[in-house]
Order: C-alpha cells, then sequence, then structure tokens
C-alpha cells in the first residue's frame, strides 16, 4: 500500500507538470532568470478587436518610439524597464540627428493586470491614432512568449494563481497582425522581446508586407535568457546614442545570445529576400519611402526601397 500511494503521488506529480508546462516544452537549461517561464496558456483573441482610427495629417512627420510592456507576476519582464526607459531618452535627445526629424512622441505603455484586454487595445489604437503613413514608427513588445501547436503566443498578461502556477493571458500572430494592419506603412521595425518569437515570422511575416509595406522584424529563435535580452537592448540604445546605425546592421552584432540555450536573434526583412542587392541601402532608422526619394538624394543618397532608404546623419 505504501509503495502504490508513494507511484500514484509521482504519477500525479508527473500529470500536474505536464499541465504547467504547456507553454513551453521543459528544457535542460531552464534558471530562474530566463524570459520564460512554463505556464498554462489562455487565448484571449477574441476579446480583442481593433478600431482602424482614420488618420489626419499635420503636416508634421514625426519619429514615434512605441513600446508595450506587459504585466508580468513573475517580475522578468519588469527587469528591462530602464532599457526601454533608456531608449526612449536616446531618441528624444538625438531625433533631430536622423535626417533632421524635428518632431518626436514617446508611446510607453505598461500593461495592468486588472485591464490588461483594454490596455492592449488601446495602445495600438492609440498609437494609430497618432500617426500618419508620413511618420515613423520603432516598436517594441516585451513580454513572454512561446509556440504552442505550431502557432505563437504572446502574453499580454502573467498572473499567478491561488495555488503558485503562472497562467498567461495571450494573443495569437494572427491578433498581432491586425494590430500591425491599423497602425499602417508608418510602422518601419518591430521587434519582439519574447521567447520563440521567431513562431510569429513564421506564422504572419510574409504577410506583413500586405498590411504596412515592408517592416523589419526581429525575434528570437528559443527561449532568451533576460540577461541576454536586456543586453540587446541596451546595445540598441547604444548603437543609437552614438550614431545613426541601420538595424540590419545592429542586428549583424548583436544577434547571438550567449546565455540561451541554442537560441539567436533573427531577422526578417521581405524585401531584402525580393532585391538582396539592395542589403547595403537597406532600411534606415526612420527610413525615407519612395515619395521622398528625390528629396533623400539631393543629400547625396537615395533607394527607391520601399520601406526604407538612405539616411543623412547630421553631426551631432
Amino acid at each position: 500500500m505504501k509503495w502504490n500511494s508513494i507511484i500514484s503521488i509521482i504519477m500525479l506529480y508527473v500529470m500536474v507538470s505536464a499541465g504547467l508546462l504547456i507553454f513551453n516544452p521543459p528544457h535542460t537549461h531552464t534558471t530562474s532568470k530566463e524570459l520564460a517561464l512554463y505556464s498554462d496558456v489562455v487565448p484571449i483573441d477574441a476579446y480583442i478587436e481593433f478600431e482602424d482610427v482614420p488618420e489626419i495629417s499635420d503636416g508634421k512627420r514625426t519619429f514615434v518610439f512605441a513600446a508595450l510592456i506587459t504585466y508580468d507576476a513573475s517580475g522578468l519582464v519588469d527587469l528591462s524597464v530602464d532599457e526601454i526607459r533608456e531608449i526612449a531618452n536616446i531618441f528624444e535627445q538625438r531625433h533631430y540627428d536622423y535626417q533632421g526629424w524635428r518632431y518626436y512622441k514617446s508611446l510607453v505603455k505598461y500593461v495592468s493586470n486588472e485591464h490588461y484586454i483594454e490596455d492592449v487595445i488601446d495602445f495600438f489604437e492609440t498609437l494609430d491614432s497618432i500617426t500618419t503613413e508620413e511618420d515613423r514608427i520603432v516598436l517594441i513588445l516585451i513580454g513572454h512568449g512561446g509556440v504552442v501547436n505550431n502557432t505563437f503566443y504572446f502574453s499580454v498578461c502573467r498572473w499567478r494563481s491561488l495555488d503558485g502556477t503562472y497562467v498567461d493571458e495571450v494573443i495569437s500572430s494572427l491578433t498581432l497582425l491586425n494590430a500591425i494592419y491599423i497602425i499602417g506603412p508608418a510602422l518601419d521595425f518591430i521587434w519582439f522581446v519574447s521567447c520563440e518569437s521567431l513562431g510569429f515570422i513564421n506564422d504572419v511575416g510574409s504577410l506583413v508586407p500586405f498590411y504596412a509595406g515592408n517592416v523589419v522584424i526581429w525575434g528570437y529563435s528559443e527561449d532568451v535568457h533576460v540577461d541576454d535580452a536586456q543586453e540587446d537592448l541596451r546595445k540598441f540604445g547604444d548603437f543609437y546614442e552614438k550614431d545613426n546605425p541601420s538595424v540590419e546592421w545592429i542586428w549583424y552584432l548583436i544577434k547571438s545570445c550567449p546565455k540561451s540555450w541554442n537560441c539567436i536573434l533573427v531577422q526578417y526583412d521581405q524585401y531584402n529576400l525580393m532585391l538582396p542587392d539592395l542589403m547595403e541601402r537597406d532600411l534606415h532608422l526612420l527610413s525615407y519611402r519612395p515619395a521622398d526619394y528625390e528629396k533623400s538624394t539631393a543629400y547625396g543618397g537615395g533607394s527607391s526601397y520601399p520601406g526604407g532608404g538612405y539616411l543623412f546623419v547630421s553631426p551631432t
């Protein structure tokens, strides 16, 4: 009887563990500082519906930095808040040096654990309402992520249940694609600071150009250690504090994740897939569109690249 009880307890533990590990399969390298913890997954796509707000151009071409910082009861997401604030400060101080952008806006949203659905909708609809296709958006999304049944899910709220386990309220790649759709062609660059976010690229990456033109997308191939995520964000900010490089060039220097098991930062650029010969002239932060081709060539460069091109660096 005693051994049967022990075996039953062991089997029950294994079954419970299997349920808790649905979000990301177990890995031997897991540490307490990994960006992804194992949890149950609750898709909330049915409750997320974005309204495409008509924009009226004010004639002010504006550089916009936007970041969504999701709620995380485990506290790991919050470890990257300082890096996001620093990037926002750098862009605010130096935006004019990026081809003389006179106007700048910053939209950093912290998702709450009580109104996370409303917060997510408000973030993307606000970003849509304050921008037109003449503006340029750099968008960073920070949160837990994972691939379940061949679909990428992004956690907008991780809460802790009474039994001590974590539960993720998640949205799928298609819901994120709908968010990109309402933002439109102002979006130049989107970075998923989240585990297995390569899944978003695999799911809908090829559809993004039809929704927002060419957008460079960054995502992580596997579980990313929070130390690597923080270091990538710090380096990203450092590069733009000192200079004005292309995001492709930054990616090349930070794509390895030395503290993450079998994980790299992946870059997806639909335009480079079609015209690789333009790689050296590819997307620069706050890039020019075809309508600005003649204006940009007046500064000694230019590109007909639909989502990017030459970017003149003003003296600091």
